[in-house]
């Protein structure tokens, strides 16, 4: 095989294995608008990262607030939720696209903690696909603002308490 060859055929797989990875990639469902303390994204093969203003959060992640902290997503759907302090919010669900917000679905868990939403345009437009989870309890939404608080936070470091484990 020339070299030629080669650089033509290294670049082809290359461009292979980009897609296919960026096929089984998560959506973005949001981004970090604001940041007070610090915070983790866990995604489903177990990665933790610290969060940052400006971020993205993507669909199967679990997102944790230290204590003390604060943490304000904005969804891609316009929703907006702040996560106080020792907070985890598992992100199932966010499908939305752009002018079809009938076509979105939002499915969250938060496991731990407390947060508060105004929800966005799949929460208006498709509420019987708008679901939040809060220990054994599932909420509906009617109104487009509303507060929830669960908890049963041990006392752990952040990097272990937002394991997937």
């Amino acid at each position: 095989m020339s070299a030629a060859s080669k650089m033509v055929f290294s670049a082809t797989l290359g461009l292979m294995i980009l897609t296919a990875s960026g096929a089984m990639a998560a959506d973005q469902a949001g981004v970090v608008l604001s940041l007070k303390g610090s915070a983790f994204a866990n995604d489903a093969d177990g990665n933790l990262r610290p969060l940052k203003r400006g971020q993205e959060v993507f669909e199967k992640e679990l997102v944790c607030t230290d204590t003390d902290s604060q943490l304000q997503l904005k969804m891609k759907d316009g929703a907006l939720y702040t996560l106080k302090d020792r907070s985890r919010l598992d992100i199932e669900t966010y499908q939305y696209e752009e002018g079809a917000p009938e076509k979105g679905a939002v499915s969250l868990n938060l496991v731990e903690g407390a947060l508060r939403t105004v929800s966005g345009a799949v929460g208006k437009f498709n509420v019987e696909a708008y679901s939040l989870k809060a220990g054994t309890a599932s909420i509906g939404i009617r109104g487009t603002e509303f507060e929830v608080a669960y908890s049963d936070a041990p006392a752990t470091p952040l990097e272990e308490w937002c394991s997937r484990k």
